[in-house]
Order: C-alpha cells, then sequence, then structure tokens
C-alpha cells in the first residue's frame, strides 16, 4: 500500500474543482445564473436562511461580491429577502420555487458532470469520498 499524501489533498481538490467549474461553466453558459452566483444557490438549498454574512463565509468570496450576487439573484427571481423592515441590515435569503427549480437543473448537470470527472473510480470508492466529504464538509460549513 503506498503511503498516504496528505499533502497533495489541497493541490488536487483545486485541480477537481477547476475542472469541475469550467464544465459547469460551460453546460450553463446560455443559463441566466452561472459561475460563482451558482455557488450562493447551492448554499442556500441546503441552509435556507443564510444572511449576507453566512453566504460570504460559505462560499469564501468577499462581501461585496456576495451582496452583488444575491441582489441578481434576486433581480432573476431565484432569491429573495425576508428583511423584518424595509431598512433592516441584517435578513435571512431564501430560494423561490424558481430558484429550487434553477438549483435541480444545476445539480443534474453538475452530477453528469462529476460522473465524468470521477469515472475512473469504482462506486465503493465513490461512496467512501462522498462519506469523507460530508464530514469535511460538517467541519467546515457547521452553523
Amino acid at each position: 500500500m503506498r503511503e498516504f499524501k496528505v499533502e497533495l489533498i489541497p493541490i488536487l481538490m483545486g485541480k477537481v474543482e477547476k475542472e469541475f467549474r469550467s464544465k459547469l461553466n460551460d453546460e450553463l453558459k446560455d443559463s441566466p445564473a452561472k459561475g460563482k452566483d451558482v455557488v450562493y444557490l447551492l448554499i442556500l438549498s441546503q441552509y435556507e436562511g443564510c444572511t449576507l454574512k453566512d453566504l460570504t463565509e460559505l462560499s469564501s468570496f468577499d462581501k461585496a461580491y456576495t451582496t452583488n450576487a444575491i441582489k441578481k439573484l434576486g433581480e432573476l427571481g431565484f432569491v429573495f429577502c425576508d428583511k423584518k423592515n424595509a431598512d433592516s441590515r441584517k435578513f435571512s435569503i431564501y430560494l423561490t420555487d424558481e430558484g429550487k427549480a434553477y438549483v435541480k437543473f444545476v445539480n443534474e448537470k453538475a452530477n453528469k458532470i462529476r460522473k465524468d470527472i470521477f469515472s475512473f473510480l469504482t462506486d465503493a470508492e465513490i461512496d467512501s469520498m462522498n462519506h469523507i466529504a460530508m464530514k469535511i464538509g460538517d467541519y467546515f460549513w457547521r452553523k
């Protein structure tokens, strides 16, 4: 058995992410939301009611980009902001039905891409990788 090279994990994750984003952007090039904006939709599909601060932390994008992206996604009808009053600075963000349908569309495309990227792995290896990914996600994205 080969020695576990933990130092390779960030490098390999970066390579997988780059290939995945490139292929997904190609698939979504004629769609209303693409690129980094889709990340917010995917986060909101898992964590309903995030604030701008939550989305900024979970996405690792800067606050200005997050604010502009949520505004754009709102204009597209994919999200709505639940403000307690008109001048409230802190509010929760939710997917609309249209946003949920778009996330489903994106996930269908993304699943095909993932299957292509990881086609060299067995089902058991994919199950193991999913388990590890969920543990890493729970650690970094815990609320």
